[in-house]
Order: C-alpha cells, then sequence, then structure tokens
C-alpha cells in the first residue's frame, strides 16, 4: 500500500512520452473498466476520483482527462498509464 502511495504522489510530477504509454491510453481508451465507459458509477469510486482530481489541482499538475480505471481503485488512467511499474489489474498491458 505504502508503494502504490508513493507511485501516486510522483506520478503528478513528472511527464512521460514513450510508446509504451501511448499504447496502454490506446488500450485504456476503449477498456469496459473506462470510468467514461461505464454508466453507474459506486459513490466509493466517485470519492476516490474526486480525490484524484482534487490532488491533481493541488500539485498544479495538468492532464488530459483521459477517465478513471473501475478495475483498481479509481486510478487517473493519465497518470497510470505513465508509469513504469504500473499494471493493468486485468493483464490487458502488454509492458
Amino acid at each position: 500500500m505504502i508503494q502504490k502511495i508513493k507511485t501516486i504522489l510522483k506520478s503528478r510530477f513528472k511527464k512521460v512520452d514513450e510508446d509504451f504509454v501511448k499504447q496502454r491510453r490506446r488500450i485504456c481508451k476503449n477498456c469496459e473498466y473506462n470510468s467514461k465507459n461505464i454508466e453507474s458509477i459506486d459513490l466509493k469510486k466517485r470519492f476516490l476520483i474526486y480525490l484524484s482530481d482534487l490532488y491533481t489541482k493541488i500539485t498544479f499538475s495538468k492532464s488530459e482527462k483521459l477517465g478513471n480505471c473501475m478495475a483498481c481503485e479509481a486510478c487517473d488512467i493519465y497518470y497510470k498509464t505513465q508509469e513504469i511499474e504500473e499494471n493493468c489489474v486485468k493483464n490487458k498491458w502488454r509492458t
């Protein structure tokens, strides 16, 4: 859990523009677990999305709003996909 928190904290302070990031984002864009592709999101995950968005604003980070991953703990897809240590809990990423 501590490692997950560290990853979230540092993710807002870097920008990665590598091929693996683009590939992951293409996969996530059409994924059935992307919040943009889901009609109803439970209250807990809405709250987690709110906290993630708030942290992004507090750190003055700018990101594309690509949605949030509902397969995990509502991680912001923009930041999750750029962290090499991250993985897709549904094993959709190859890297």
